[in-house]
């Protein structure tokens, strides 16, 4: 195998490196420098493997800033993201970790943001809002740990805004209806002594 084209990529601060079997690859600078790749290089096969594991890591990296880019992710979704593109388990840890160092990707902070936005722009409940994250690869330990900073009032508060939406012009002695409201807020998650509360 030997090298053909090399060319540089000032969008993405990589070189490109063409074969004359036609592959390509993305590769950083110091991989560049470190072997002293030029053109009409041959490459045997330890050195292709290297850039071969280079390119993979390089091209995750770019679906990685692709997808964070459109908005905050946790570290559970970003894995799955890379691994619909490469199984190799060494590049996805290494994008991960070099998010993390940028402090781009924070489970904790995302955690705390998402809390907020669910428990006081969206009024729902704590039960949801802990399933919700738990889905999205976020601990239970670090969801509760955060939770705790949340006065237990707010259930009853966001069951009284989402009451007065959906049943501002409901006649509520009627048990049908009243059971009708109770299965509902219930399945958002609130806590039977907070509907209790609201329903009398």
């Amino acid at each position: 195998m030997q090298i053909t084209k090399i060319s540089y990529d000032e969008q993405r601060s990589l070189f490109n490196i063409q074969l004359d079997t036609d592959e390509k690859f993305n590769i950083s600078y110091e991989i560049y420098e470190k072997f002293a790749l030029k053109t009409d290089q041959i490459l045997d096969v330890e050195l292709y493997n290297i850039l071969e594991k280079e390119n993979d890591y390089q091209n995750a990296k770019k679906v990685a800033e692709n997808y964070l880019n459109y908005k905050s992710r946790t570290t559970h979704e970003l894995i799955n993201k890379l691994k619909s593109v490469t199984k190799n388990e060494k590049s996805i840890n290494k994008v991960i970790e070099y998010y993390k160092r940028l402090d781009i990707l924070n489970d904790k902070r995302y955690a705390e943001e998402f809390i907020k936005v669910y428990l006081t722009m969206k009024n729902e409940s704590m039960t949801k809002t802990k399933y919700k994250l738990m889905q999205k690869g976020i601990s239970a330990k670090m969801i509760d740990s955060i939770l705790e900073g949340y006065d237990r009032e707010i259930e009853y508060e966001n069951i009284k805004i989402i009451f007065e939406k959906k049943y501002k012009n409901k006649d509520l002695s009627d048990f049908k209806e009243k059971q009708k409201a109770f299965r509902y807020l219930s399945s958002r998650g609130f806590q039977y002594d907070a509907i209790k509360r609201i329903l009398g």
